[in-house]
């Protein structure tokens, strides 16, 4: 009688009569070059960058970090707010770090001011200027929230944390071009947690990077599950003190804006704290005949090459199918307003290659009702074609813009598409289409294949066409919002 032969001294991974050897041998080599990697100094610390409190004023980024400014005066910046929970660039903006450990708690540290965490002590520095200085916020506020992904993290120098400054301050830029008197203050908010267990220094530290990505996914949920879904109500909590204090509007009639946008696992990250907020939305608006509408928490979710399932999509999905085109009398017109934008490459190796082939390994006993089931869990958002709404492609111009897919509306002819009577206000996204799309419309919740000349690659998001298009878009969203706000019933 055959036997199956198991390595010995450790207990088996797989049930005895498991037949598959040579996978079982693959995941003790791996935990082995994992084990072997805390041994060669290939693991990322466990701890919190930002560490000082007091705001560091690195003048006007221009002079710091920007293409005028010298290596030294990069330097001189980087020793300013390179421990800094709150970096300061004179009048053009301010950011602020949230960092998170592995378990999705906030990092805690006692202050004599009673602050526990960075949030907390964000939170006391709005409330602050609000009664040291009311005309500040008078116009609202521009709050832009950002999750990084794998490999990244806080510390000073990290790529992400460079283009976000560098986002941040062409959206100040933006801002000043406003008269005087209607320009608001922009916020940064850099959400970082340890996106890399281990370093990429060595062929050992590289392979332990790639086994860990079932480790950083769950962590990135995870994080996204607790405190950082109840960081992202908070700062839309936030915006809603600053226009009820500082503008002494509502939140249907704000100037403030806030978006959030996330890449890669800050994506899985950012879709676990928010998706729970939008299918009790959506569940709320449905029973009601979309009559009743929750006024955002946040004016614009923007998610970029996530790394997670499209299953974890499904029930949004579901739910903005049933979304009317058109409004009738007595529904609020954010049922029709973009909530969310999900852009995928691709040319995106990472999710389109390499998260498929880790869910197949991760979820390999997980039962599945049929084989739509399996392609839901196997594939990621953005590259499973029946929940994709849009392409976003080069027009003539070499500008990024969208084109609506053909299934993305049903059955409902062009002319229903068009927005009419109190949907008009969606006309504002008309110049992000391609010129030669029939049906230029915009929906609640979109899911968007990006061209390679849009986005070239998984990390490959911070490039000037992408970006343009996203500034373009939140200003349509704006202008379409104060349109809006004239049907609120």
């Amino acid at each position: 009688m055959k036997t199956t032969r198991y390595l010995p001294a450790t207990p088996a991974l797989f049930p005895a009569a498991f037949p598959c050897r040579r996978l079982e041998r693959a995941a003790r080599w791996g935990l082995a070059v994992v084990g072997m990697s805390f041994f060669a100094g290939c693991v990322v610390k466990h701890e919190q960058w930002r560490q000082e409190f007091v705001t560091g004023d690195a003048g006007p980024y221009e002079g710091a970090f920007g293409d005028s400014a010298s290596e030294e005066d990069r330097e001189r910046a980087s020793g300013v707010v390179g421990d800094r929970v709150f970096e300061r660039y004179g009048d053009d903006f301010t950011l602020a770090h949230i960092e998170f450990d592995d378990q999705g708690q906030f990092w805690h540290k006692e202050r004599e001011d009673g602050e526990r965490n960075q949030l907390e002590a964000l939170e006391k520095r709005v409330a602050d200027r609000l009664e040291s200085d009311p005309g500040h916020f008078a116009n609202g506020v521009i709050m832009v929230t950002f999750v990084h992904g794998w490999s990244n993290n806080s510390k000073e120098g990290n790529d992400n944390l460079r283009n976000f400054r560098y986002t941040l301050a062409k959206i100040a830029e933006g801002e000043r071009e406003e008269p005087v008197g209607l320009q608001r203050p922009v916020i940064g908010v850099y959400l970082s947690w340890r996106g890399a267990r281990f370093h990429e220094r060595t062929p050992l530290g590289k392979a332990a990077k790639v086994l860990s990505y079932w480790d950083r996914k769950e962590t990135a949920e995870n994080i996204g599950r607790r405190s950082m879904g109840d960081t992202l109500k908070r700062l839309s909590l936030l915006r809603d003190k600053i226009a009820y204090e500082g503008e002494g509007r509502n939140r249907a009639t704000t100037r403030s804006y806030s978006v959030i946008a996330g890449h890669s696992f800050g994506g899985a990250a950012v879709f676990s704290g928010v998706a729970s907020f939008f299918e009790h939305e959506l569940a709320d608006a449905r029973a009601s005949d979309f009559e009743k509408w929750v006024s955002p928490n946040w004016n614009l979710v923007v998610l970029v090459n996530p790394a997670f399932e499209a299953l974890q999509y499904s029930t949004i999905h579901r739910y903005a199918s049933e979304i009317p085109l058109q409004l009738d009398r007595g529904q609020s017109p954010f049922v029709l307003m973009p909530r969310m934008l999900v852009v995928a490459s691709e040319a995106d190796s990472a999710v389109k290659g390499a998260l498929p082939l880790g869910q197949r390994l991760g979820d390999l006993f997980r039962p599945k009702q049929d084989d739509e089931q399996r392609a839901l869990m196997m594939t990621g958002l953005g590259h499973y074609p029946p929940y994709n709404t849009h392409h976003l492609s080069l027009g003539g111009d070499g500008e990024a813009r969208l084109g609506l897919l053909p299934h993305a509306a049903g059955s409902a002819p062009v002319a229903e598409l068009r927005p009419q009577g109190r949907s008009a206000f969606l006309d504002n996204f008309d110049h992000l289409f391609l010129d030669e799309t029939p049906a230029k419309r915009v929906l609640p919740f979109m899911v968007a294949t990006a061209d390679p000349a849009v986005i070239g690659s998984h990390g490959d998001i911070w490039n000037e066409k992408f970006r343009e298009f996203i500034v373009k878009l939140i200003h349509s969203h704006e202008r379409a919002g104060k349109e809006a706000a004239k049907f609120v019933p």
